[in-house]
């Protein structure tokens, strides 16, 4: 039997990359079970605690790849991805699941989930290439990827090793295996050995023998509920321009959080960002002005919070600057508004 290389259409530019949370269930799971929040966890993500459980919510790659760096970080378990991605092997993971049932054999399996990733847009594409007795499953990511997809890389090691291993059974000797990704110190030994594991650019490869693509697919009891259809993202994520004030809420006493802090947090650039918030018909200033305001006539009118310190806190530098700008929304200033409104109440 040969077997043809994976091809795909290039990845457009222009195209950002959005992934459906369903794809980080597993990972959320793991870290409920730690004893970490969900709260934690969708303020991590810019999103609502309620859509953590949501397919339809999509979610910047980047976002994806710094939340998983930030799990690793406050589980203190560098190979925490590695593990994720060999429960998703063992069917840990409802969209992987269709594919697991379908597929006749390795390379069957391989070609369907080239076809998935494609159709999920430019976060990864994947490619199958053999080379007499060696295969290579190749993953490479877009330039814009940020440093922390090497843990997403790492998830997907695992992933595939663990259905290598599987599929293989005790034939699957570790000493046909190399596997490249780019940072090698997330690989434990106890998976492979050092000597097997090398760092090299964004993405990662598994080298492994030609033979295998032959083999069956392994039987695959679903660990976890049915399979959710994730949707493919759009473009631009309807929810974008609320993630946007959910962050800037958060940081509004910050007078230096802008865009580049909401470039980092969501991860994508600031073309896209601005782009999707003009596809929602607001912008960036429009957002932080609107949430000021609410903010500052619930405060003069709910509390007694010096005016200078409710400025303070909605990030301006100095009382006369908040002053100028509440004058420009009501035509009056703070304390007469103040004074007015709890005359009347």
């Amino acid at each position: 039997m040969q077997y043809l290389p994976v091809v795909h259409r290039a990845m457009p530019d222009s195209s950002p990359a959005f992934l459906s949370v369903a794809f980080l269930q597993p990972v959320i799971n793991a870290l409920e079970h730690s004893g970490v929040s969900t709260e934690d966890m969708a303020r991590e993500l810019a999103i609502r605690e309620v859509e953590l459980r949501d397919p339809s919510v999509q979610v910047a790659a980047n976002a994806i790849y710094q939340f998983l760096a930030w799990a690793t970080r406050i589980l203190d378990d560098r190979y925490f991805c590695v593990e994720i991605g060999r429960k998703m092997g063992r069917g840990e993971w409802a969209p992987i699941l269709p594919l697991f049932q379908s597929a006749r054999s390795v390379a069957d399996f391989l070609f369907q989930f080239s076809m998935m990733s494609e159709q999920q847009g430019p976060a990864a594409s994947y490619r199958l290439e053999v080379l007499g007795s060696k295969a290579v499953w190749r993953l490479t990511r877009p330039k814009e990827a940020v440093k922390e997809s090497a843990f997403a890389d790492a998830i997907a090691v695992g992933f595939f090793l663990e259905l290598f291993h599987r599929a293989a059974g005790e034939s699957g000797d570790q000493c046909n295996l190399t596997v490249s990704t780019s940072d090698a110190s997330l690989i434990p030994e106890t998976l492979l050995p050092a000597q097997a594991v090398i760092s090299g650019a964004r993405g990662m490869f598994i080298r492994f023998p030609t033979a295998w693509l032959s083999l069956e697919m392994p039987v695959t009891k679903p660990a976890v509920l049915p399979a959710t259809v994730v949707p493919r993202p759009s473009a631009t994520p309807p929810d974008l321009s609320k993630r946007v004030r959910t962050l800037l809420q958060d940081n509004l006493h910050n007078p230096s959080f802008g865009l580049k802090e909401l470039e980092d947090r969501l991860g994508i650039n600031a073309w896209r960002l601005q782009a999707g918030l003009r596809a929602a018909d607001t912008s960036l200033k429009a957002l932080k002005a609107e949430i000021r305001q609410d903010q500052a006539l619930s405060r003069l009118t709910e509390t007694d919070q010096p005016v200078s310190q409710i400025a303070s806190d909605l990030g301006y530098t100095d009382r006369s600057n908040f002053t100028r700008a509440f004058r420009a929304w009501t035509g009056i200033s703070p304390s007469q508004f103040r004074e007015e409104n709890t005359k009347t109440g």
